[in-house]
């Protein structure tokens, strides 16, 4: 029979889906596991007895194929459907800005520099999430052609957009000229 109160804790043995990972003397263990649901056990291993505590886990793997079209100062995203989620969350800037039940999102951003994430989102599960910057400038406008002399074509034009510090001048497909 095993003591009621076990004083030498010789090791906490760490289970996944009842395959040993491995063994600690700490509070903490980590390791890696593959997308999907999971039972964890960690043994508490004494001299004379064991005791155990198990839980579930859920990780849900990252979105795939994340893509953006931009149209002006609208981005439509689309990423493809994971297999049995429901919903997806959209951060922009770490701030969540929708729940979305398809695998698509638009929305109107300013000019600026965005960080998008995109997640899939199950009650009670971890998760991975995609993401990639976004910059949104205005264009150009007032594109004129000015004069041709013997150092060239000289254009001009205006931007408003603060975010604009440089431009890069194209010429039949060639950069010519970053300024």
């Amino acid at each position: 029979e095993a003591p009621e109160n076990p004083t030498v804790l010789v090791e906490y043995q760490v289970y996944v889906d009842d395959e040993l990972l491995g063994s600690t003397n700490e509070l903490v263990y980590y390791f890696n596991t593959t997308v999907g649901y999971h039972d964890v056990i960690v043994k508490s291993v004494f001299e004379d007895c064991d005791k155990d505590n198990q839980t579930n886990i859920c990780i849900l793997g990252r979105v795939e194929n994340l893509n953006y079209a931009l149209n002006d100062h609208v981005v439509d995203l689309t990423w493809d459907a994971l297999e049995y989620v429901s919903q997806y969350d959209v951060y922009i800037n770490q701030v969540l800005v929708a729940t979305v039940e398809d695998p698509s999102y638009s929305v109107e951003l300013p000019s600026g520099i965005f960080e998008v994430m995109v997640g899939p989102v199950e009650e009670g599960c971890y998760r991975f999430l995609a993401g990639f910057d976004i910059c949104i400038v205005d264009p150009v406008s007032d594109l004129s052609f000015v004069a041709m002399d013997y150092s060239g074509l000289h254009f001009t034009w205006s931007c408003d957009d603060p975010y604009v510090h440089n431009y890069e001048v194209i010429y039949n497909g060639d950069t010519t000229l970053d300024s």
